[in-house]
């Protein structure tokens, strides 16, 4: 097997989010778009007195994902509204709250056209290349309704890594081996 030159829409793209200790939202059948930013891992310099220098490295930044959702209501499978609005994605009425749950944000591009989740598996014989953020939140919604539909611009933010050190941030590819299920979140 051979990656192609470029993942593009001739490839299959897939978006899943997972509400910690929920069920899979395919968010790729209602959005448009998507951009992920890396934080940086930023250096600066430290000039001594001789004029030589140090590098000083700086801790790495938050890692933003954004994307446009075509919105239809507040409950799960429609929307991510109702999780960013009190974390529940299956209440089909909503109130803002405090409340903030973790997500797992699943991005696939992938050969196999079977494929169904960006957190299932692969086929054999196919390419794939996916990026894995867990511990995120929704952070921004948007909504609007300037082009004369319902969209929600959002932004979900994850911290490079956990209380312990841990990376939050993955990714992984597969050249004709298929990619593995990630489990439950």
């Amino acid at each position: 097997m051979a990656f192609p030159d470029t993942w593009n829409l001739s490839n299959k793209f897939l978006m899943t989010i997972t509400p910690e200790g929920g069920n899979d939202i395919e968010a790729v059948g209602f959005t448009e778009g998507m951009s992920v930013s890396f934080g940086d891992k930023d250096v600066e310099q430290i000039v001594l007195n001789n004029n030589g220098r140090l590098a000083k490295f700086n801790p790495m930044d938050i890692t933003e994902i954004t994307f446009k959702e075509y919105t239809v209501g507040v409950a799960s499978p429609n929307s991510l509204l109702g999780l960013w609005a009190n974390g529940d994605a299956t209440a089909t009425s909503t109130s803002v709250t405090e409340t903030r749950k973790k997500v797992r944000v699943a991005l696939l591009w992938t050969t196999d056209t079977s494929a169904t989740s960006a957190a299932g598996s692969t086929a054999t014989d196919t390419t794939s290349f996916r990026m894995v953020f867990k511990d995120a939140y929704i952070v921004s919604a948007k909504p609007s309704f300037d082009d004369k539909i319902l969209a929600s611009d959002l932004t979900i933010k994850v911290i490079p890594f956990d209380k312990s050190g841990n990376a939050n941030i993955s990714m992984e590819e597969d050249d004709g081996t298929g990619l593995s299920a990630l489990g439950s979140y």
